[in-house]
C-alpha cells in the first residue's frame, strides 16, 4: 500500500502519517510490528506509538526528499 505524497509549503507541516493504515501483517498484531525510517536528507521524522510525525530540517529549504518508511516485514516509501 502507498502512502500519499505530501507537499507543503513555508512553514506548514505535514500530516501525520498513521502507519497502521498503510500494512498488513497476518502474523503480527499492529503494536508488535517496528518502524525505522531511512533515506531521508532534509526531513526530521519520529514515529510514536505507530504514527509517522515528518518535519523539514531546514524551514527555508526548497527541495524534494525521498523518505522510506520500513517495517519489521516490508517497507513501504513515502515521498516529501
Amino acid at each position: 500500500m502507498d502512502i500519499p505524497d505530501q507537499t507543503i509549503y513555508d512553514y506548514s507541516r505535514f500530516e501525520p502519517i498513521m502507519m497502521d493504515n498503510y500494512v498488513v501483517d497476518t502474523d503480527n498484531a499492529d503494536h508488535e510490528i517496528s518502524w525505522t525510517t531511512m533515506g531521508q536528507r532534509n526531513l526530521t521524522v519520529s514515529i510514536k506509538d505507530r504514527v509517522a510525525f515528518i518535519s523539514l530540517a531546514d524551514k527555508m529549504n526548497n527541495m524534494f526528499d525521498r523518505l522510506v518508511l520500513k517495517n519489521s516485514g516490508s517497507s513501504t516509501t513515502a515521498w516529501g
